[in-house]
């Protein structure tokens, strides 16, 4: 998966990248965001024998080659590049960070002797929709990916639901990734709390 990763944002063919990426990669279970951001724990990380904290489910923009040249190539600002990439948002489970230190060689373009850190997630099928703007749910996964970790934007909670059209079990994103954000879920029948969400949601 981080050789079709890395085929997307570097000149070399599949077959060249390959041959140059390092055989171990280290794998990380935690990680904090930074200047006072979220901690996250990802799957790998999680305990469980003990109750704790869900802080694996994230907020992520799926353009990561939009956000790694933003900080490393251009002087533009994030405004800016958000509006003319027009990246979608995405949420998902992280299960692990892979700690990928690609070779100095022309291969790999502007990332050539550079540390990368990638996040392997598990997405929620929501459609692209914004739980900060709309009510968002999901009941399914998709297939897991790879993205950059400067991809992942906060933490988000959950509540499970039932009723609706479809009278199925799903679950509800709670996003409060901005400052204004005020989740409100509609349905009245709430069950199996998250233990990721604060009581007085």
């Amino acid at each position: 998966m981080i050789i079709d990763y890395l085929r997307e944002i570097v000149p070399a063919s599949r077959k060249e990248i390959k041959a140059r990426l390092p055989e171990n990669m280290p794998l990380w279970g935690k990680f904090r965001m930074a200047h006072g951001g979220d901690s996250i724990r990802s799957m790998m990380a999680s305990s469980k024998k003990r109750v704790e904290r869900n802080m694996s489910f994230v907020r992520v923009r799926d353009s990561p080659f939009s956000f790694m040249i933003w900080t490393e190539q251009f002087s533009m600002t994030q405004l800016e590049l958000i509006v003319f990439n027009r990246p979608k948002v995405l949420y998902g489970r992280v299960e692990k960070v892979i700690q990928c230190q690609l070779p100095d060689d022309p291969a790999f373009g502007i990332f050539s002797g550079k540390l990368r850190l990638f996040a392997y997630i598990t997405p929620c099928k929501t459609d692209g929709k914004d739980a900060s703007q709309e009510l968002t749910f999901y009941h399914t996964e998709t297939a897991p990916i790879i993205t950059d970790l400067t991809t992942i934007r906060a933490v988000v909670g959950r509540v499970q639901t039932t009723g609706g059209i479809t009278n199925r079990k799903q679950w509800g994103i709670i996003d409060r990734s901005t400052a204004l954000v005020r989740t409100a879920f509609e349905h009245e029948d709430l069950s199996d709390m998250d233990d990721d969400n604060d009581d007085d949601e």
